[in-house]
């Protein structure tokens, strides 16, 4: 029996000691995976929140431009490339504000989405509710602020995720 109480012993601790192996390097791999599926949800959020903002910036530059080209009195095939133009920035930008929608947390990314939605009608308001260029230009930098604070608030968000 002495003779068997050594074996038995290392068998044991052979085996207590495999089994713990296995349980750190189970929670090490789940936590690593944990890490890699958020980093990999940070990365889409802020690939989402760039393409709505970049989508953003040109449909702001497109209504002013066709607000300018209203004011200029500028009819024909040029102010009907420069609507068509609005309205193909206006559905990329919707459609950018789906990504985020569909990225993002329906909860944490609700008012990020409706503030999208208001920046669109905001942009919207400087081509067809300008009565003066001076009156597109204050709805222009209005487009702009509201973009600045949309950045930062889908920057807060990304420092969440």
């Amino acid at each position: 029996m002495i003779e068997v109480a050594p074996s038995l012993v290392a068998v044991i601790g052979t085996l207590l000691g495999a089994t713990l192996v296995y349980v750190f390097q189970s929670r090490l791999s789940a936590r690593q995976v944990d890490e890699a599926r958020r980093d990999r949800r940070r990365e889409d959020y802020v690939d989402a929140a760039t393409a709505l903002a970049s989508a953003v910036s040109t449909l702001i530059q497109s209504e002013y431009d066709r607000a300018k080209s209203r004011f200029q009195g500028i009819e024909g095939e040029q102010r009907d490339r420069a609507r068509r133009d609005v309205y193909d920035k206006r559905t990329l930008t919707r459609s950018a504000t789906f990504r985020l929608q569909l990225v993002g947390s329906p909860i944490e990314d609700g008012h990020l989405v409706l503030d999208a939605e208001e920046l669109i009608r905001l942009c919207r308001s400087i081509s067809t509710d300008s009565a003066t260029p001076a009156d597109a230009d204050v709805r222009k930098r209005a487009a702009d602020d509201a973009l600045a604070a949309l950045i930062g608030d889908a920057h807060r968000r990304v420092n969440e995720i």
